[in-house]
């Protein structure tokens, strides 16, 4: 269900602006993210996703943290919705590996990166419960990352 957000209690704002974010949705997966997120973790502003997710602050990491990735092959363990990928881009990663164990998010990055005309460089892997990673060659990742990930372990 789509509904105002608010921040109240942090920030005594009647509408949040501050994780207001304007990117490209489809309406697919507005559509896969509500059928996904029955707990309602992710808002709306009227159509709009609204959600620190998508915001700058994933963005400033990746500045900081990955100058360049001119070229990289980047594998992001836990990838979720994807959100972490575009920002690889940005900083000029050729190929991105969303590993998820949950083949819903998995569908919902796909989507997403689809969304923002980067499905073709990417690779969508599920990883299972005693996966070796046997199909991934050795030498052919340049940057490993696991963004929220460790406090599910």
């Amino acid at each position: 269900m789509k509904r105002p957000h608010t921040h109240e209690a942090a920030k005594g704002a009647e509408i949040c602006e501050e994780c207001y974010v304007d990117l490209p949705f489809s309406s697919r997966f507005i559509d896969q993210l509500i059928e996904w997120d029955p707990r309602g973790i992710f808002h709306f502003i009227g159509e709009r996703l609204c959600n620190d997710t998508f915001n700058e602050s994933p963005r400033r990491v990746i500045n900081r943290f990955c100058p360049d990735l001119s070229d990289f092959t980047e594998i992001d363990f836990g990838s979720g919705l994807g959100q972490l990928s575009p920002f690889f881009f940005e900083r000029g990663a050729k190929h991105v590996i969303l590993a998820e164990i949950d083949d819903k998010l998995l569908e919902l990055s796909r989507t997403y990166m689809g969304d923002l005309g980067h499905s073709g460089d990417c690779t969508y892997l599920l990883v299972e419960e005693g996966d070796e990673l046997a199909g991934i060659e050795d030498g052919s990742i340049d940057l490993i990352v696991a963004s929220e990930v460790f406090e599910h372990i």
